[in-house]
């Protein structure tokens, strides 16, 4: 017999294993928990935002029970945008008094919220429903019918580690110093942006209103692919999840891909590369006077079967480093969109290493894995005249994790050795920090 969501929700919250958690969601699956597996949809589902910014928790005391079937019906009328701006919100407030506390707190609130607050994720329930690889094997999920889809888009491969991949002729582009932003565009006027996690962002508008004037140009919902680029990197990270703030009106949507909405959700596109750059490049150069802050990536190909191109790989290599840019991207033109990591992108990123002085030690937050143990190493010092301040905490393993944090007062003060991305300075502040630390190893040399 199935159990009542919120029950469920609760349940797997007080678990912290993964396998703890999953058990609880095969249990539920064979008992045909439909109304479990609907709301998690719509909870996990990127492509479902219902449109409210605020979702209060219940104050009342109501022994009232809301049917899943009332929810859904108003779920589905905020996420089609049916019912908006003060009426979403009286919608809302509806729902919160026609359920009682536990199940609006525990279900129908998360919902809207779109996190269950469980510590788990679509990928967890797939692993379950749908199956997974598992030691190179597909392992069938007991139940695909409540699949979840996931959000996913085109990654790159780091060339580094597979040379023998640089044959034939290949696009290079400049590899950005932003981040991704996948803006859906619909034939209708509606625009969506989303992280390449999926999450919805908010804080572009005036990129997404400037594709709006010519959604109508379209003959079918779009993805875009881009970087969207504004300022210092550590600003613009700081910035892209806020909704409390005003818009980044100076960021410019670098486009470099484009394919329906259609085949995006299906995982691959239709037309390879060339082909997709080619109608980008038509629609972009059609309505530019209309997109102030949208730009489309320049590009060169380069054959690598000869010396003459494989040369002008490296010049154009060292002159986007030397730009500022982040590295190159590497894209087969014969190649279709893929949502995953392969070889269809690739991308060269430089390496750079710094020697640090360790001069604390953060705890891991009670609510995060780590809680009681290492959260970061806090390390400073200089790059030459560039003063570091930066928390590392890519450590290792949970075991070098746990040794670092019992042995932290012998640690301090010992250089480290950190590699990072890139060496990044905010625009608020006077020191430079690192671009993705990781601990590489101790200098005890130093």
């Amino acid at each position: 017999m199935a159990n009542k969501p919120e029950a469920v929700i609760a349940e797997i919250a007080a678990h912290s294993g993964k396998l703890d958690k999953r058990a609880i969601i095969a249990r539920e699956a064979k008992a045909k928990n439909t109304e479990l597996f609907d709301g998690l949809r719509y909870a996990f589902d990127a492509m479902i935002t219902f449109g409210v910014a605020k979702i209060p928790a219940h104050t009342g005391t109501s022994t009232k029970t809301l049917p899943w079937a009332k929810f859904q019906a108003a779920a589905d009328k905020l996420a089609t945008r049916e019912v908006t701006g003060h009426a979403a919100r009286d919608l809302v407030l509806d729902l919160m008094n026609a359920s009682n506390a536990t199940q609006w707190d525990g279900w129908y609130r998360r919902i809207l919220l779109k996190d269950m607050k469980a510590k788990f994720s679509e990928n967890s329930v797939n692993t379950v429903v749908y199956g997974d690889w598992i030691k190179k094997k597909w392992v069938a999920g007991i139940a695909p019918q409540y699949r979840i889809p996931e959000f996913v888009c085109q990654l790159a491969t780091a060339i580094d580690e597979h040379p023998e991949k640089l044959v034939g002729r290949l696009r290079i582009e400049s590899k950005l110093d932003g981040a991704r932003v996948l803006t859906i565009v619909y034939p209708n006027g509606t625009v969506k942006q989303y992280s390449r996690k999926g999450k919805e962002l908010l804080n572009f508008r005036h990129t997404a209103d400037q594709l709006s004037t010519i959604a109508k140009h379209l003959k079918e919902p779009m993805v875009f692919d881009s970087e969207i680029m504004s300022g210092a990197f550590q600003d613009l990270m700081k910035q892209m999840h806020r909704t409390s703030t005003a818009p980044l009106k100076d960021a410019i949507l670098n486009m470099f891909d484009m394919l329906p909405l259609s085949e995006f959700k299906a995982g691959m596109s239709k037309l390879g590369q060339e082909k997709r750059s080619a109608e980008l490049e038509a629609l972009y150069n059609k309505y530019m006077t209309k997109l102030p802050n949208i730009a489309i990536l320049d590009y060169e190909v380069v054959d690598f079967d000869t010396t003459e191109g494989r040369d002008r790989f490296e010049e154009i290599n060292r002159s986007a480093l030397d730009a500022g840019f982040e590295g190159v991207m590497l894209k087969n033109l014969a190649a279709e969109y893929e949502t995953w990591r392969g070889f269809n992108w690739m991308k060269r990123k430089p390496v750079v290493t710094v020697d640090l002085k360790i001069v604390g030690f953060d705890m891991g937050k009670a609510e995060k894995k780590f809680a009681d143990t290492l959260g970061a190493l806090v390390c400073e010092g200089y790059e030459g005249k560039k003063h570091i301040c930066v928390n590392v905490s890519n450590v290792g393993s949970e075991a070098q994790r746990n040794k670092f944090w019992k042995n932290r007062k012998q640690l301090l003060g010992q250089i480290v050795e950190i590699e990072c991305d890139a060496i990044s300075k905010s625009e608020n502040s006077s020191t430079y920090s690192l671009r993705f630390p990781r601990f590489k190893r101790f200098r005890d040399d130093k």
